[in-house]
């Protein structure tokens, strides 16, 4: 149902009558009137929230579609998107608010914060192994540098055992007894990535291999007469308890005694009753487990936990071997969150799709942030709840937990084409934003002065247009490409753009919405270029704005420009609307 919203204008001032209180009253504010262009007013139309920003505008069904972030502010934990319509552009009715819900959506990892955080899983013999047995542990982790020795996985304490760790930038795992100690070579290990790491224990090769991504990055062979000594004793059966993210006790002279706690994130773990390949190796990179997994003997998926009495638990696919958390609390399984920078198009099956940045926090900082997508009905009047895209990264067909941001989007030809903030990248996804696969990185050290929010557009020519915004007041770049989008030539513009948008005009023209300043950088407004396709300013109009400013939708209907945006020129940073007419753009 909506939350009906009516505006009556009266001198040059707007109150609001609401059935609920969606939006603030705004009768203590003069509508707007453009100073610098005669006949353009912009309406204020959201400012519930402290920061109101980040808009997109569609035209579906005869309705305008807006969607903008409400926030405490400008950047921080607490962001929802809010989606309006309006017939009129006048009388805006609000359709839904999404939350990231990050307890069941973006929380696939577990965060082990270092500080006595660990997880246990009671000993048993099923994960022992003799002399001649075959024995392989996988995980999939994002490693933090704390400057000491670290564990991923320990059960060595006192007796035989094994553990995977790292130090000075390299990974090592010592099996059995007398252990056998593998180190990274050469020592390069990569900290706060995402990276799949194992070990293989091969008894009837005597060897033991570590992986990482799929690659093997050192072997340790043992025969008769080497040092340390001759293969012929290892085995694992002390009887540990098997403890993640610390260093396991001695379970016969101090049960308790866990330490040097480490610090990471962890998707899943498996350990298996069989020496890996390296084919295995990387099939389990991407690959699901069940409880029918040949030579499974525990696997724990991180995004599942449980309650079980007083403790939290990660549950074994197999039911068996249950991990125990130990010194984890409720909120440590739903961090803050935000949405940012959504983004409306119309479907091919004629829905409206939303792709917005969904972000995790974790001590008030950014520490995961992945593209979302929500689907409305064929009526536009309910969205269903975001879905957190797969991304592949660096190649297709490897899938990612690294962060991305795709900042824009666009339809064109069954394809959605998407712009990665972070990576400078451009993706494509052939199944509306599900799963995204990268293209080109586009010419990042090249281009120069950080570029990273980047406008897209492409003609009927299949000709992609990439307007990119510069860091350090830089002015902007246009980069162009014809498919398959690998090759790019660019241009710097003599202009500077912030929170862009474009759309074509005229079939030689682009009008774009941005940010603008004076020549001295000073004074922000939401302006309207128009530009030849070099991008070339012709004309420009400013809109009733200042200070933190600009990311417009922009919609070309009926003789008219309609256009959304934020500002905060009126104290309250919110969310406005306007339109031009078109013959005075030409």
């Amino acid at each position: 149902m909506f939350n009906k919203i009516l505006f009556i204008v009266m001198r040059k001032k707007i109150y609001i009558l609401t059935l609920a209180s969606i939006f603030l009253s705004c009768d203590k504010y003069d509508v707007p009137v453009a100073q610098t262009y005669d006949g353009v007013t912009s309406t204020r139309i959201a400012s519930d929230a402290k920061h109101s920003a980040f808009t997109s505008l569609v035209k579906f069904n005869d309705y305008f579609y807006c969607a903008f972030r409400e926030g405490p502010a400008h950047t921080g934990d607490g962001g929802t998107v809010r989606i309006i319509r309006a017939k009129d552009g006048a009388k805006w009715e609000t359709v839904q608010i999404l939350k990231l819900e990050s307890a069941s959506d973006v929380a696939r990892e577990l965060s082990f914060s270092g500080n006595y955080q660990n997880m246990v899983i009671k000993h048993h013999n099923d994960f022992d192994f003799t002399l001649n047995d075959g024995f392989s542990a996988t995980a999939y982790v994002n490693l933090s540098n704390i400057g000491k020795n670290s564990y991923i996985i320990s059960n060595r304490n006192g007796g035989d055992g094994f553990e995977l760790g790292y130090n000075n930038s390299q990974l090592f795992a010592d099996i059995a007894i007398p252990y056998l100690r593998v180190y990274q070579t050469p020592n390069n290990l990569a900290y706060d990535v995402w990276q799949h790491v194992g070990f293989v224990y091969d008894g009837p090769g005597k060897s033991a291999t570590l992986y990482i991504d799929g690659k093997a990055i050192n072997t340790g062979f043992y025969a008769s007469g080497d040092y340390p000594k001759e293969f012929t004793t290892q085995e694992s059966t002390y009887g540990n308890d098997i403890v993640l993210f610390s260093k396991a006790p001695n379970h016969k002279t101090n049960p308790l005694g866990y330490s040097s706690y480490s610090k990471g994130r962890i998707i899943f773990l498996r350990f298996w009753d069989k020496a890996l390949n390296t084919d295995e190796i990387a099939t389990d990179m991407e690959s699901a487990v069940t409880a029918n997994t040949p030579n499974l003997i525990a696997g724990y998926d991180f995004s599942i936990r449980e309650k079980s009495g007083n403790d939290y638990i990660i549950p074994d696919i197999k039911g068996k071997h249950p991990g125990i958390l130990r010194n984890f609390v409720k909120d440590d399984f739903a961090p803050p969150t935000d949405l940012r920078d959504p983004k409306l198009s119309i479907t091919a099956d004629n829905r409206i799709m939303l792709l917005v940045d969904g972000e995790l926090y974790r001590s008030g900082k950014v520490s995961s942030r992945r593209p979302h997508v929500s689907f409305s009905d064929s009526n536009g009047e309910n969205f269903s709840e975001l879905t957190r895209s797969d991304v592949y990264y660096p190649a297709e067909k490897t899938l990612s937990e690294e962060s991305f941001w795709m900042w824009s989007h666009i339809y064109h030809k069954g394809v959605y084409f998407a712009f990665d903030y972070l990576h400078f990248t451009l993706f494509k996804s052939n199944d509306m934003g599900k799963t995204f696969t990268p293209i080109k990185r586009l010419d990042y050290e090249g281009i120069g002065e950080k570029p990273n929010e980047t406008a897209l557009y492409i003609d009927s020519d299949d000709k992609m247009y990439a307007f990119m915004r510069r860091s350090n007041k830089a002015n902007g770049y246009l980069g162009t490409s014809l498919p398959p989008y690998t090759d790019w030539t660019y241009k710097e513009l003599d202009y500077r753009i912030e929170g862009q948008n474009v759309v074509p005009f005229n079939n030689d023209s682009f009008i774009m919405g941005t940010r603008s300043f004076d020549e001295d950088h000073s004074n922000p407004k939401m302006s309207i270029y128009v530009t030849d396709l070099g991008g070339v300013i012709k004309k420009k109009i400013e809109l009733p704005s200042g200070g933190d400013c600009s990311y417009p939708g922009l919609v070309l209907d009926k003789d008219f420009l309609w256009i959304s945006y934020y500002s905060s020129h009126e104290g309250v940073t919110s969310i406005y609307f306007t339109k031009i007419p078109i013959e005075e753009l030409r």
